[in-house]
């Protein structure tokens, strides 16, 4: 038998949640709430099997909905919610159980590991946030899709297994998942991102960028870099192609263990030559360039916008 919808919305007021930590929206199947942000203060949002979508609001409040949903045999009230507000921001979390914790450095963190249910709950809960401009984002789920798109300064994204999806981010971008694809377009900072398994592709306008797949191809594209920087791009089993600007210059180690590697750069080579691996100076030189494939073809692209 279905459980019938029941929506909850709540409005915070002050600080009264983060010292009770109270549990919210257990027997729902819907859950709102809206708090307000300021340019500079962090927000994160954390769910144990979830997916998160984040956008860029129109005000000053940060707008939040969570939806529950269960497997066969499993309830949507095995799930809850909890908010809690720091000197720093928003943290809000869906939880198991009641004395789950939600913080702001760790997010949601279990309290007891080994209690009838253990990881295995069927009930999930999946987020839909809009935040206002300026705000610090971190999102992380144990299993699900991330999201964010135009949202956020800096941003930091965390998946246990599923695709990761920034654009448009204004700051320094950090996203990590243990299986699934990383994307990350229209970048206009620093980027760091890694899969366990997955393509990355990677596009901003200012670098640098450091990326990692244990079993993926590597495409990454950038419209400048400063001289001093160092950049580090790994993967296991796949090709690795970096655009570049013109006057990109670095200091280049590459290595593949089957493959070739290509650059339309012009180069001063050291040492001798191997067909699995060319160090050498492109350009006028700079910071050290480190490219790694275990099996695929490496190459460095001119591509000045």
């Amino acid at each position: 038998m279905s459980l019938p919808m029941r929506t909850t919305t709540l409005l915070i007021l002050g600080a009264t949640v983060a010292s009770a930590q109270a549990t919210v929206g257990r027997t729902d199947e819907t859950w709102t709430t809206r708090e307000r942000l300021d340019a500079g203060q962090r927000f994160h949002v954390s769910s144990p099997n979830g997916a998160i979508t984040i956008t860029k609001g129109t005000g000053r409040d940060v707008e939040i909905r969570g939806v529950k949903s269960a497997d066969r045999g499993g309830s949507i009230e095995e799930m809850a919610f909890k908010v809690v507000r720091t000197a720093e921001g928003l943290v809000v979390c869906a939880v198991y159980e009641d004395d789950d914790q939600c913080s702001m450095e760790g997010g949601y963190r279990r309290a007891r590991r080994n209690d009838r249910g253990g990881w295995n709950r069927r009930a999930r809960a999946s987020f839909t946030v809009q935040i206002p401009a300026g705000v610090l984002v971190e999102a992380n789920t144990g299993n699900g899709d991330i999201s964010i798109n135009g949202a956020g300064n800096t941003v930091k994204a965390n998946s246990g297994n599923g695709k990761v999806l920034i654009s448009g981010t204004d700051g320094r971008v950090t996203a990590n998942t243990g299986n699934g694809e990383v994307i990350v377009e229209d970048a206009r900072g620093e980027v760091e991102v890694s899969t366990g398994n997955g393509n990355v592709r990677v596009s901003t306008s200012t670098g640098p960028v450091n990326a990692s797949s244990g079993n993926g191809d590597i495409t990454i594209a950038m419209d400048r870099v400063s001289r001093t920087a160092d950049m580090t791009f790994s993967t296991g089993n796949g090709e690795i192609v970096q655009s570049v600007p013109n006057d990109f210059g670095a200091e280049l180690d590459a290595t593949t263990g089957s493959g070739r590697i290509t650059t339309q750069l012009p180069m001063r080579l050291q040492g001798r030559i191997d067909p699995h691996r060319i160090r050498g100076t492109l350009g006028e030189g700079g910071g050290r360039l480190s490219l790694r494939s275990g099996n695929g073809d490496i190459e460095v692209r001119s591509a000045q916008r």
